[in-house]
């Protein structure tokens, strides 16, 4: 399993892409959320797409409140598309959107691309 991914500042968003082995852990959401944070923060970006597959996720409900709340801590603005293939949103999903939403991100999950960058009001033929 990997916890790697690499970022790339596009025109309207910023693209996370996943690898197929990608793993959800703690310590790699945080470590991409500070890389996000930065990012934006310097390219006044205020959208994200995070796409990929999801192999194993290994977090728990208290993972998904402090990843939800430092998200949303960022201050930002940030609307963060989630694009996994093959992903159902379970309720650990639901409660990580739950509470950023509640702290004032904008949060959702999406199983198709061009769905995701709609949400994000992101033209799909310019993306």
């Amino acid at each position: 399993m990997s916890t790697n991914y690499t970022l790339k500042l596009r025109k309207n968003y910023l693209h996370v892409t996943l690898p197929k082995d990608y793993e959800i852990t703690p310590e790699g959401v945080q470590r991409q959320w500070t890389e996000i944070f930065d990012i934006c923060r310097k390219n006044n970006c205020k959208h994200v797409l995070c796409e990929g597959k999801i192999s194993k996720r290994s977090m728990k409900t208290v993972d998904a409140f402090q990843s939800a709340t430092n998200l949303a801590g960022s201050h930002l603005g940030l609307s963060l598309a989630f694009c996994f293939y093959d992903y159902t949103p379970d309720d650990i999903s639901r409660f990580f959107v739950n509470v950023a939403e509640n702290r004032g991100a904008r949060v959702k999950f999406f199983s198709n691309k061009s769905d995701a960058l709609r949400w994000l009001d992101i033209d799909s033929d310019k993306a």
